[in-house]
């Protein structure tokens, strides 16, 4: 019953999906907003798929304040999140931690994801935050990239990061490049 009303809730949400080949002007203006675990399908639409116990996990955080997950909206269509974590995952992380950002597909290279970030930014600095920090694949040299366009510093070398994933129970472990930015 529960993946039926799931996939009822992606169809209605599918009336947003964008038409291939369907681009915004650089222009055009998101709406970022806090969500709550009830409208975690947004995610699941943007993403393309369903990572239910990394989600769930995540709401907890943002239910205990130790989070927040947002997402951008174009004329009231999902259009891509960031996840920030304030208190990190590794002992070096000293600032709210940018944990995921993610852009649905068919709208990379339009200005979203800049926006996404400067609108991340204005929240935290209404929270008194001063910096925003990251960890950056090292095999991601282009996303390494963009976040420095966007104002983030290299701290420092390459380290080592392992988990186990919440949804696959497989555990992770890749190299990752510290990232800071002032705010």
């Amino acid at each position: 019953m529960k993946n039926i009303f799931r996939n009822l809730i992606l169809r209605i949400l599918s009336k947003w999906r964008i038409r291939k080949g369907e681009k915004f002007s650089h222009n055009t203006r998101i709406v970022l907003r806090k969500i709550e675990k009830k409208e975690g399908l947004f995610i699941d639409e943007i993403r393309g798929n369903s990572l239910p116990k990394l989600d769930q996990a995540r709401f907890r955080q943002q239910a205990k304040g130790d989070s927040l997950y947002l997402v951008a909206f174009i004329e009231k269509m999902p259009v891509g999140y960031i996840y920030i974590n304030f208190s990190g995952t590794c002992k070096y992380h000293t600032s709210p931690v940018l944990q995921d950002l993610f852009v649905k597909s068919k709208l990379r290279e339009q200005n979203i994801g800049t926006q996404i970030i400067q609108e991340a930014e204005r929240i935290l600095k209404s929270l008194n935050y001063k910096k925003l920090s990251l960890d950056v694949e090292v095999r991601n040299g282009w996303i390494q990239k963009l976040y420095e366009k966007q104002g983030f510093i290299k701290k420092g070398g390459h380290h080592e990061q392992s988990w186990i994933e919440e949804d696959s129970g497989k555990r992770v472990e890749i190299k990752v490049v510290y990232l800071e930015k002032n705010i």
